[in-house]
């Protein structure tokens, strides 16, 4: 039974972390470009993932916020972290969340 447990906790661990999403260091955010469709493009001085540049849509509630985060943190040259969407690394790749530190 002991064993039964180890292997589905093991199995767990495995593919929570296959899903995970990749998040980049903190570092600051060097440009924004809005476009008149909604999106957002961000730059970011560290990048995961291969890129530095992600986007945002603000055809959603919690993109409206993310990209609300991300004024935030350029005017006042907050160090931030990205967390994109576990999919294809790609450049304009899609922001999951954004990490704004004090």
């Amino acid at each position: 039974m002991k064993k039964l447990f180890a292997a589905l906790f093991l199995s767990a661990v495995i593919l929570n972390n296959a899903f995970a999403a990749p998040i980049s260091s903190y570092g600051v955010l060097t440009n924004i470009r809005p476009y008149n469709e909604g999106t957002i493009y961000v730059t970011h001085s560290s990048g995961t993932c291969g890129t530095t540049v992600f986007s945002v849509s603000t055809t959603t509630i919690g993109g409206k916020a993310i990209y609300a985060a991300a004024l935030i943190a350029l005017t006042t040259q907050k160090q931030v972290a990205i967390e994109v969407a576990p999919v294809a690394c790609a450049w304009g790749m899609p922001i999951q969340s954004i990490f704004v530190s004090q």
